[in-house]
């Protein structure tokens, strides 16, 4: 009876794939189900951002990032990066393949490093955004003046004096700042909305234009009712935030994993040259192309939960 081989290749690859398979069932798929009650909450809060902030052009985006340079430089370094990944292909004589995937890698790594810098930002955000709403409502209840309504709230997120002020302080001072120096609310808070990373704390920005061009007055008590609204969903936010962190750190370690064994099998000598030839470019492409998939429908999945 004849021996059945199978290459080493795909052995590692159903390897990997196998065992990111029993991970996800054994300790992802049961913690989404049991949190999918949370998607209530983040589904209304972000219907109610994408109504304050559309989608954002490469200015604005690198403005929300924190990134002080300016587009035509942020293309220069896709391209140079694109150029890098390319090069790098070379060197090891991949094929031409690999060389393509490559270069668009490193031609979307930088957008990829913006987004995630720009994520980070909002995270920090929205964690400080309940205790800055605090600090607005209780300001507004006094006095209508939203310069000091800013500044109470960058108070109730760091102190004055603070050594490492928080990120959501700095920007709420810096457009009080802008308020006093130039006098033009409307413009101070538009600027605001447009530089912010956080979807909520723009639909903050644009509900204060509202208030500001309405005079205030009797809509006091309705932004008072607003803020306290949406500092409720900020927190259930975050609590499902804390549950969805460490199955979205599985989906990761799947991934990571199943690279792990083929890097590990390429020290076989047939399998590194059926890396380099064409039909082998063409698995590791479509493997990649299947891993990336199935990690993007995982994180949909533990993100639609919070």
């Amino acid at each position: 009876m004849p021996e059945l081989s199978i290459p080493i290749p795909f052995a590692a690859i159903a390897a990997g794939l196998y065992a990111g398979w029993l991970l996800w069932v054994i300790l992802v798929r049961q913690r989404v189900a049991a949190n999918r009650d949370a998607a209530l909450t983040e589904r209304l809060l972000r219907t109610t951002e994408q109504q304050a902030q559309p989608r954002q052009r490469l200015d604005e985006q690198l403005a929300a990032a924190g990134v002080s340079t300016t587009p035509a430089t942020f293309s220069l370094l896709r391209l140079a990066c694109g150029g890098a990944g390319l090069l790098a292909a070379l060197i090891f004589r991949l094929p031409l393949l690999i060389l393509i995937a490559a270069a668009a890698a490193g031609w979307l790594a930088p957008l990829a490093w913006l987004n995630q810098r720009r994520k980070a930002r909002e995270l920090s955000m929205d964690d400080d955004l309940p205790a800055a709403l605090s600090g607005l409502a209780a300001t507004l209840a006094m006095s209508q003046n939203l310069s000091e309504a800013l500044q109470g709230a960058a108070d109730a997120v760091s102190p004055p004096g603070d050594e490492s002020p928080r990120l959501l302080a700095l920007e709420l001072r810096r457009t009080a700042a802008l308020m006093v120096s130039g006098g033009d609310v409307a413009l101070a808070l538009q600027d605001l909305q447009k530089r912010s990373p956080s979807p909520t704390l723009a639909m903050l920005a644009f509900n204060l234009r509202v208030y500001a061009s309405a005079g205030g007055g009797k809509f006091t008590r309705q932004l008072v009712e607003t803020a306290s609204r949406v500092r409720n969903m900020l927190e259930g936010r975050k609590r499902a935030r804390a549950f969805a962190g460490s199955a979205n750190s599985i989906v990761l370690m799947i991934i990571g994993l199943t690279v792990v064994l083929a890097i590990l099998a390429f020290q076989d000598p047939s399998f590194a040259a059926f890396y380099r030839s064409t039909t082998g470019a063409i698995v590791i492409l479509g493997v990649a192309g299947v891993m990336a998939l199935g990690y993007w429908f995982m994180r949909g999945l533990i993100e639609d939960v919070g």
